[in-house]
């Protein structure tokens, strides 16, 4: 084959990869590229500074419209103590033990029905990297039978009755698992709030991450693990009036063992059973009075216990950050729209007026 065809050859089939000539391949459609000059963006900027506030302050007045109570016990009086100690100085002095203690407080405002009961820890830094990861997911979903992971060292492995069991569930985060009890009792006329478990569990996390061992008997499941240290009851009886509710799938380690980002949280713990009289429409204004028993130690820390009782709007519980933030953008957005207004109109080089003439 000459040159020649060599070359028409090589011409024909760059033909054939050429793209068509339209408009859109050969990428002559008409665009619009726009000149973002102080003249064009100060009216969007004032403009989504107002909408942004609006809106900031429409979530803040719902946040605190949000019927809430909030009550501290740290450091609540013990029942029956001689030395007027409090329940956190006896539980520094007898680690491991449990005291009880009542507070007593009153409801100025009714709440409404769907009233959930929260206990909340602050200067608690659950978040920590350590603490965080010490736990074994695969053991989690019900695989007992091997061993725990080394994150969760130490608490892998303990001595009870002659015998080295495996911790179930093994690690620091789950070994510290908040386990104060509460009853809640409206004083006049007596009637005691009925606190029930379920709704603070995700149908997802029971199926997927939370899973008891296979078999119909949890405890002979659990018979070879052992519990962690600072527990005082075993894994198959963790809530004694739902066999459901034990194990892996506990509604309580469950809430527990998802890590909040800062050091002051709150956990949904119970929510009021409203089927029962007085409380079908909510909890009634009037006296109440708690009874803790106080076992979770905080003060040697600087830590500090409440319990926050909640009737959450359609935003859910009072939360007053999504409305601060909206508020912020829109000021700070309305800032920059009236510095460039002025910037425009004051100290630009050419005449505004004059140009529209």
């Amino acid at each position: 084959m000459s040159r020649i065809e060599t070359n028409q050859e090589a011409g024909r089939r760059i033909g054939r990869r050429r793209p068509a000539e339209s408009a859109i391949y050969q990428q002559r459609l008409p665009a619009w590229s726009p000149n973002w000059s102080p003249q064009a963006v100060w009216p969007f900027l004032i403009g989504f500074g107002i909408v942004f506030i609006a809106i900031g302050m429409s979530l803040l007045h719902v946040s605190y419209q949000t019927p809430e109570f909030t009550l501290d016990y740290t450091h609540c009086p013990a029942l029956d103590d001689r030395a007027n100690r409090s329940c956190a100085e006896i539980i520094n002095l007898r680690p491991g033990g449990s005291c009880k203690c009542v507070v007593s407080f009153t409801l100025d405002q009714p709440m409404p029905r769907a009233v959930y009961f929260y206990y909340a820890l602050s200067n608690f830094y659950q978040n920590h990297r350590t603490f965080m990861i010490s736990r074994d997911d695969g053991q989690l979903r019900g695989d007992v039978a091997k061993n725990p992971s080394p994150r969760c060292h130490p608490l892998t492995h303990t001595v009870r009755d002659n015998r080295t069991l495996p911790v179930a569930p093994c690690g620091l985060i789950a070994n510290a698992m908040f386990n104060d009890s509460f009853v809640l009792e409206l004083t006049a006329p007596f009637s005691r709030v009925p606190l029930v478990s379920g709704g603070s569990a995700w149908a997802h996390e029971r199926r997927l991450k939370f899973r008891n061992p296979p078999g119909e008997d949890l405890r002979a499941a659990l018979q070879n693990v052992s519990r962690p240290p600072a527990w005082s009851r075993e894994l198959w009886e963790l809530d004694p009036t739902d066999p459901d509710n034990n194990g892996f799938q506990n509604e309580d380690l469950i809430s527990w063992m998802r890590s909040p980002a800062l050091p002051n949280f709150r956990k949904r713990h119970r929510r009021v059973d409203h089927s029962v009289a007085p409380f079908e429409r909510g909890l009634p204004p009037g006296t109440y009075r708690l009874i803790v028993q106080y076992t979770y130690p905080v003060a040697a820390f600087g830590g500090g216990k409440s319990i926050v009782l909640s009737a959450p709007s359609w935003m859910g519980a009072r939360n007053p950050f999504l409305g601060f933030l909206f508020s912020v953008m829109g000021i700070i957005k309305l800032l920059l729209g009236c510095i460039l207004c002025v910037v425009r109109f004051f100290f630009s080089k050419s005449d505004p007026i004059r140009e529209r003439e």
